[in-house]
């Protein structure tokens, strides 16, 4: 009997079947994207839920379903409602089995595909055919920014249309060990409130996403030692150096080294899907000697090289007129030259600090200095003291 098969359909049904019968049933009743966030519902609170939606659908009162206590034609009326709920749940598992269960158990390609989904959505780009060369996950300057986004236009970008898979770009594998189960949920959520044709698009999207992969699995060599050392201070050094140069990657900061791997990998591998294969290789080379030299530098003892960027001072609006008023220039090369006198004076008076001759030499400007000279060297103390940051000033060459 239909009540019979109804009470086992609430007592049996696990709380993930739960969820997609409830999505169902409201996507049906036309609550398409509005649909109930059931994250954090307990399994009496689902039963509860689907109770009532059913009874809702059916226009029969949830006590009557709950006691058996139906006509003919209100058992008739419920068995095909259980029956349509088992049709359209094995047909979403089907599919799902079909076109993410490329990425259960498999950490490499669920990091790639939560990086390009990010992409698709941030930039509309469905067009996936390899290499997707409008994908950059390099720093952009703001001016860059502004163009690319007003060149978003077309069939191949259409913002608003990829908008309603950013559930599926909420989640990141550097935060939680069941990213695969969230994407699981939030597709659920994706494929029960669209129409027929929407599904179908979303399933082709999926396939493109996993032929990619594919393809950047097929050609990339991912043996090299780059990927392969299981040494955490080197890891930890590359990661941070690709993490700086490729900003835009979308994972979120991790200290976990294993983590920290995987995102290295990932990186490499969304280079390849988004490079012509010439211009990827020598980057690739480029970045694997970098590693090298890392891993060289670590074996002979020696410190890693500062870099540029890594030399460069940034100043507060308000600190950077102080600068000006302490050089009595404001020219770039005449505060240069004054934080340098000032420098060389410091390292001077900290060398007679320390041979006990501080106050000895009666010549000393800093003895003789007026009070206004004075006060400005104070006012470079405070300088370096502040923790905010703004305009980028100076390079050490």
């Amino acid at each position: 009997m239909s009540s019979y098969r109804y009470l086992e359909l609430i007592k049996k049904s696990t709380e993930n079947e739960l969820k997609r019968y409830i999505r169902i049933i409201e996507s049906e009743s036309g609550y398409s994207y509005a649909i109930t966030n059931l994250n954090n519902h307990k399994k009496a609170n689902l039963e509860l839920t689907l109770k009532e939606l059913i009874s809702k659908k059916l226009r029969i009162a949830r006590e009557k379903l709950d006691n058996g206590n139906l006509t003919e034609e209100e058992e008739y009326e419920l068995g095909d409602c259980i029956d349509d709920l088992f049709d359209q749940s094995r047909g979403i598992q089907y599919e799902f089995s079909n076109h993410i269960g490329w990425l259960n158990d498999e950490p490499r390609a669920l990091y790639f595909f939560v990086v390009i989904v990010q992409a698709i959505v941030n930039t509309g780009n469905i067009e996936l055919s390899y290499p997707v060369t409008t994908f950059s996950f390099e720093a952009k300057s703001e001016s860059k920014d502004k163009t690319k986004s007003q060149s978003l236009s077309g069939e191949k970008y259409l913002p608003r249309y990829t908008d309603y898979l950013k559930p599926l770009a909420d989640f990141c594998p550097n935060k939680t060990g069941s990213t695969f189960d969230n994407l699981v949920s939030a597709l659920e959520v994706i494929i029960t409130s669209s129409l027929p044709k929407e599904q179908r698009s979303t399933y082709r999207l999926l396939k493109k996403v996993e032929s990619l992969y594919t393809t950047v699995f097929i050609n990339r060599n991912a043996d090299r030692k780059a990927f392969k050392t299981d040494d955490a201070k080197l890891i930890s050094r590359y990661y941070r150096y690709l993490t700086k140069k490729y900003p835009s990657i979308g994972l979120s900061i991790t200290e976990d080294v294993d983590k920290q791997k995987q995102t290295i990998m990932c990186i490499f591998d969304v280079l390849c899907a988004t490079k012509d294969p010439d211009t990827f290789k020598q980057l690739e080379n480029k970045l694997v000697e970098k590693f090298n030299r890392s891993k060289r530098d670590k074996a002979d003892g020696n410190v890693p090289k500062t870099t540029k960027e890594e030399k460069t001072l940034t100043f507060s609006e308000s600190d950077w007129t102080k600068l000006i008023e302490i050089a009595g220039d404001s020219a770039k090369n005449g505060i240069k030259a004054k934080l340098k006198e000032l420098i060389d004076k410091e390292l001077a008076n900290q060398k007679d600090a320390k041979e006990g001759n501080v106050g000895q030499d009666s010549n000393d400007d800093s003895l003789t200095m007026p009070s206004e000279q004075k006060k400005k060297v104070t006012n470079l103390d405070k300088i370096f003291e502040t923790k905010t940051f703004g305009r980028p000033l100076l390079k050490r060459d």
